[in-house]
């Protein structure tokens, strides 16, 4: 069964000065239950506007099953307010699971100091979701 993909909003408080998301799997975190990589998929404001930039090529990453756009390929994204930024498909080493080969591709932003990447399950979920992504963005 494929699980349920939620996006929650945090609002600026105390601990976090600006707008957050937070994208959950059956209303727990991202990665619960999974040994690597990062617990949550959450981020605020400035990611939030590197998405919105890229989003038509998060939509063909996503539509092509990860296959396009071309592995390797750098794109230069504007982003408004910031910076110019880059978004490039990078190959992942293959590796197994089970008996099965496993091959993928996953997208890496980078846009000032910052840098971070995803792959295509998270990509999908982030499509679900544009009009918060839009509202975190929106952060003054």
């Amino acid at each position: 069964m494929l699980p349920v993909i939620t996006a929650v909003i945090f609002e600026p408080n105390r601990e976090w000065p600006h707008r957050m998301i937070e994208f959950l799997r059956d209303g727990e975190p991202w990665g619960e239950g999974i040994k690597v990589g990062p617990k949550n998929f959450s981020f605020g404001r400035e990611k939030a506007k590197i998405i919105l930039a890229s989003w038509s090529l998060i939509e063909e990453y996503v539509t092509s099953n990860g296959m396009n756009p071309k592995v390797s390929d750098v794109h230069e994204i504007m982003v408004p307010e910031s910076n110019i930024g880059t978004v490039t498909i990078v190959k992942q080493p293959e590796f197994t699971k089970g008996d099965k080969l496993i091959r993928k591709n996953y997208l890496e932003f980078s846009s000032g100091r910052l840098k971070w990447n995803f792959g295509l399950s998270k990509a999908d979920a982030i499509l679900m979701f544009k009009d918060k992504i839009e509202y975190v963005a929106n952060t003054k």
